[in-house]
């Protein structure tokens, strides 16, 4: 994983996808890695629920988060 972490969204409709990377530079080497803390922004294409999975780095481990959103008009 290039990014120290990702989002990737699906919305119900199965047509549209997000894949979102944290705000700031991109890492150049394993020391910069982000943390303990950073952030994500992103602007919804549309309204509608979306099925957001978080990827991060835990100690040289995958880690995956689901969580949904519903984006309002």
């Amino acid at each position: 994983m290039g990014a120290y972490a990702h989002i990737v969204g699906f919305y119900e409709d199965r047509q549209t996808v997000l894949h979102i990377h944290p705000e700031g530079e991109e890492p150049k080497s394993a020391d910069e890695r982000g943390g303990p803390t950073f952030g994500f922004r992103f602007y919804a294409p549309k309204p509608g629920f979306i099925r957001l999975y978080v990827q991060v780095q835990v100690d040289g481990k995958q880690v995956f988060a689901p969580f949904g959103t519903m984006v309002a008009e």
